[in-house]
C-alpha cells in the first residue's frame, strides 16, 4: 500500500510541477518578446507604459495567462502600491524574475532600460494552491493511515508473538529438562560397560546406546543454546579477547581428532595477538563449531588450511577444507536451521543434526559480523568470518 501511496504522490507532484512551468514558461517568452519589442521601438494595442527614473516599464494588460487589475495604464488603482512594484522591480538586479504584492505574483523581464511586467493569472496561483492543498492532505493522510496500519498490525501480531514466545520457552525449558535424563543415562551406561560379563553382542546394544545418547546430548545442548538466543536474545559479556590465542587453543584441542582421520592443520597468513571486544566463551563455540566441521567433512589425508588476518576495519578468519563440496544452488540454505546441504552430509556416525552452522551464524550476527560460505577451487569449502573492528 506505501509503494502505490508514493507513486501517486510522485505522479501528482509531476504533474503539478509540469503545468506549473509549463505555464511559466509561457509567461517568460512573452515577456522577453515583448521587452525586446519595446526596445527597438515596437508599440502594440495592449500594452501600457510608464516611464520612471529613465526605465520604461511596459504593462502587459491582456493576454492567455495576465489579468489586468483595471483598464487604467497604472498596475493598480492605487498609485502607491504601483510606485512600490515599480520599485522594487527596479532593486532587482537579475535581468528576468517575479516579486509578490499581497496575494499577487509580479513577473517582470529586463533588457537595457526597458522592463516589461504583468500580473500572472490567477490561475497560476489558484493551481499552485491547489496542489499544496492536495499535497497536504495527501501526507496527512498518508501519516494518519501509516500509525493507524501500524496500530492494528501491532495488535494483530501480539498474540502471534505471544504464541512465538511460548514456543520458544518451551523449547528452552524442554532442552533444559531433557539434559538431566540423558546425563543419568550416560553414567549408568558408562557403569555398565565396566562389566565383564556382557557378550559381544550386549556390549554392542550398550556401546550403540551410548553413543546414541551422546549424540542426543549434544543436539540438546544445541537447541537450548539456540533457543536462549531467541529468547533471552543472548545477553553477551564483552571484554578483550586475544583472538589470535583462541584460534589457537581451539586448534590444539582438535588436533587429535585430525590427526585420527590423516589430516594436518596448516597456518597460512595467521596474525598474532590480535586483540577483539567481544563474548569469549561464543567465539570460542564459533571456532569450535567451524574446525570441528572442516575435520568431519576433509576427505582423509588433506589439509585444513587457516587464515587470520585483521585491516583497520575488519578481523577475517578463514578456514579451508577439502572434499564433501557443498552444491552452490543450496549454498543460501545452509545457515538455517535442521539444514544437511547434501547426502554427504546427513547425519551418519560423523554428521550433526545440522545446527552448528545455525549456531555459528547467530554468533556471528550477536558481534554485527558476517560469515559466508565460498567453494575453494572446486574441491573444497571455505567458511569466511569478518567481525567488525
Amino acid at each position: 500500500m506505501s509503494l502505490v501511496s508514493f507513486v501517486l504522490l510522485a505522479i501528482l507532484v509531476g504533474f503539478y510541477v509540469f503545468i506549473y512551468r509549463f505555464l511559466n514558461q509561457d509567461i517568460d517568452n512573452r515577456l522577453k518578446s515583448t521587452t525586446l519589442d519595446s526596445a527597438m521601438g515596437v508599440d502594440y494595442s495592449f500594452e501600457e507604459r510608464i516611464e520612471r527614473n529613465n526605465f520604461v516599464f511596459v504593462y502587459l494588460k491582456e493576454g492567455n495567462y495576465y489579468k489586468p487589475i483595471n483598464t487604467d495604464a497604472n498596475l493598480l488603482p492605487d498609485e502607491k502600491v504601483t510606485i512600490s512594484i515599480l520599485e522594487k522591480i527596479e532593486k532587482q538586479n537579475s535581468e528576468t524574475g517575479s516579486i509578490k504584492m499581497g496575494i499577487n505574483q509580479i513577473r517582470f523581464f529586463k533588457i537595457d532600460n526597458y522592463v516589461s511586467y504583468t500580473v500572472v493569472n490567477e490561475d497560476l496561483n489558484t493551481l499552485a494552491l491547489i496542489a499544496k492543498m492536495l499535497v497536504t492532505a495527501f501526507i496527512t493522510a498518508f501519516v494518519f493511515i501509516f500509525f493507524i496500519a501500524k496500530y492494528l498490525a501491532s495488535w494483530a501480531l501480539e498474540p502471534v508473538e505471544k504464541a512465538w514466545y511460548m514456543q520458544k520457552q518451551f523449547i528452552a525449558d524442554a532442552s533444559h529438562e531433557l539434559k538431566t535424563p540423558l546425563t543419568v543415562i550416560l553414567a549408568n551406561l558408562k557403569i555398565l560397560k565396566r562389566y565383564n560379563n556382557l557378550t559381544e553382542e550386549q556390549n554392542k546394544w550398550v556401546n550403540n546406546t551410548n553413543d546414541e545418547a551422546i549424540r542426543m546430548k549434544d543436539l540438546v545442548e544445541e537447541m537450548l543454546y539456540l533457543a536462549k538466543g531467541d529468547v533471552e536474545q543472548n545477553n553477551l559479556h564483552y571484554s578483550d579477547v586475544n583472538f589470535s590465542e583462541l584460534v589457537e587453543e581451539v586448534i590444539l584441542t582438535f588436533e587429535s581428532i585430525a590427526f585420527e582421520k590423516g589430516l594436518t592443520i596448516e597456518y597460512d597468513n595467521f596474525q598474532e595477538d590480535i586483540i577483539y571486544c567481544g563474548d569469549r566463551q561464543q567465539l570460542k563455540r564459533l571456532l569450535i563449531i567451524l574446525v570441528d566441521n572442516a575435520c568431519k567433512y576433509s576427505d582423509t589425508g588433506n589439509e585444513i588450511e587457516i587464515e587470520l588476518s585483521k585491516s583497520e576495519k575488519k578481523i577475517i578468519f578463514k578456514i579451508t577444507s577439502i572434499g564433501n563440496i557443498i552444491d552452490k544452488k543450496n549454498a543460501d540454505k545452509i545457515f538455517e536451521r535442521f539444514i544437511r546441504e547434501s547426502e554427504s552430509r546427513m547425519r551418519n556416525s560423523e554428521g550433526g543434526y545440522g545446527l552448528g552452522l545455525a549456531i555459528a551464524k547467530n554468533i556471528v550476527d550477536n558481534h554485527k559480523g558476517k560469515i559466508r560460505w565460498e567453494p575453494y577451487k572446486d574441491i573444497g569449502n571455505t567458511f569466511i568470518v569478518e567481525l567488525n573492528v
